[in-house]
């Protein structure tokens, strides 16, 4: 219970986050075609999300790191909405198909070959498909705004991040260095913002 309680609240997470970016990245004025996040279980404790911001033009790496940078203040600073939570915990629950119906005649050796190996993979608990059903939708079901809210610090504070850009090697002149991505991220986080939830 308590592995897929984690588990959606850090789906939920992603989710309203990926709806955030893909707000911003939509506007006009906006430095980045697109903004995509996509957070995948490592092991029973350990998360990894990756962010990946691609830039309208190659000169506008440096704004799509504000952006990047400003957006995940504005979360960590405001939160999100309950209404983007509610949209967050339905379009989890559509992905993870939630709503269909598993027997137990339906399973067969190779489903269970798989339970086993997520286990000692992923150290996903090892149940059968009917019975991890059932848990999950009452993970899901019962997951509150507060608890959700209360996580987001964990899942987007600055730590153990790693930075990297995909250019050709032509172009490398345009990368920032390391000491202007700190400079970036510092005058980012003296900005004062006020939220930007997205409605629905």
């Amino acid at each position: 219970d308590t592995f897929w309680k984690q588990y959606y609240i850090k789906n939920v997470i992603n989710s309203m986050a990926a709806t955030r970016l893909k707000k911003v990245a939509q506007k006009p004025d906006s430095p980045v075609n697109s903004a995509v996040v996509v957070t995948n279980p490592v092991s029973d404790d350990f998360y990894t999300s990756l962010f990946t911001i691609t830039p309208k033009k190659e000169d506008l790496l440096e704004e799509a790191l504000k952006l990047y940078t400003r957006e995940i203040k504005r979360m960590l600073d405001f939160g999100f909405s309950k209404d983007e939570f509610d949209v967050a915990k339905s379009n989890v629950w559509k992905r993870q198909r939630l709503d269909n119906e598993i027997s137990r005649e339906s399973i067969d050796n190779e489903t269970i070959v798989n339970i086993c190996l997520e286990h000692f993979l992923r150290e996903v608990p090892m149940v059968l498909p009917d019975d991890r059903l059932q848990l999950q939708r009452t993970a899901l079901s019962n997951l509150s705004y507060e608890e959700v809210m209360a996580y987001v610090p964990f899942m987007l504070r600055d730590c153990e991040k790693i930075y990297t850009y995909n250019i050709g090697t032509d172009k490398v002149n345009l990368l920032p260095s390391k000491e202007r991505m700190q400079q970036i991220m510092a005058e980012v986080q003296n900005e004062t913002l006020t939220p930007d939830f997205v409605e629905f």
